[in-house]
């Protein structure tokens, strides 16, 4: 696709998924320390600002990776876990976990031809869960805010939300791993493909 055409596609979604991620913090009433305590708002947020730096070229469509494997789980532990189903979401939340995940999975499969080093993206993935965790739960801990149930200490024991919280950063790497191997399956795929016609 055109680089131009690619580029005016990434940042109208970026634009959409801004203006219902704002809508939506508006409309819950979060305070910003809320907001940060939040994995769905710091996720989206995260794929926007990408977005729009590779929109205007200011780093590679490559890193889209660093922040895919966080946006993925966001729609995976909302589907499995949170939604009341698809039909009574709000267009804003159908959005945040469901649009801007599957849109973003798209675009790297089908337009991002460029490897980033997979090193680089596991120091970046430490340190967004690391504090993450360390922000969410020390607010929560001295507001008694905890965003989702399964990590809320003031309904669970301590073993209970330990649990789920390393099971939660154990997804995030799996997630990883699984989308960097289909990318890496799929570049071979493609490769092979393209030497076998350059030989006919």
């Amino acid at each position: 696709m055109n680089f131009f055409r690619l580029s005016f596609i990434r940042f109208v979604v970026a634009c959409v998924s801004l203006l219902a991620i704002s809508y939506s913090i508006y409309d819950s009433g979060f305070n910003i320390f809320q907001v940060f305590a939040q994995f769905t708002y710091i996720s989206n947020i995260s794929v926007i600002l990408v977005l729009f730096l590779v929109c205007f070229k200011c780093i590679s469509d490559k890193y889209i990776l660093m922040v895919l494997p966080q946006i993925t789980l966001t729609y995976i532990v909302f589907a499995l876990l949170l939604s009341k189903g698809i039909v009574n979401e709000t267009p804003y939340s159908l959005v945040e976990h469901y649009f801007l995940p599957i849109y973003l999975l798209c675009d790297y499969f089908l337009f991002v031809k460029e490897r980033v080093k997979i090193y680089k993206v596991l120091i970046v993935l430490v340190t967004y869960t690391v504090i993450y965790m360390i922000y969410m739960y020390s607010y929560g801990y001295f507001s008694g805010y905890y965003p989702y149930f399964f990590i809320d200490l003031t309904i669970n024991p301590l073993w209970k939300v330990v649990a789920n919280s390393i099971a939660i950063i154990i997804l995030v790497y799996v997630i990883f791993f699984v989308i960097a191997a289909a990318k890496q399956a799929q570049n071979k795929i493609y490769k092979r493909f393209s030497d076998k016609r350059n030989t006919i």
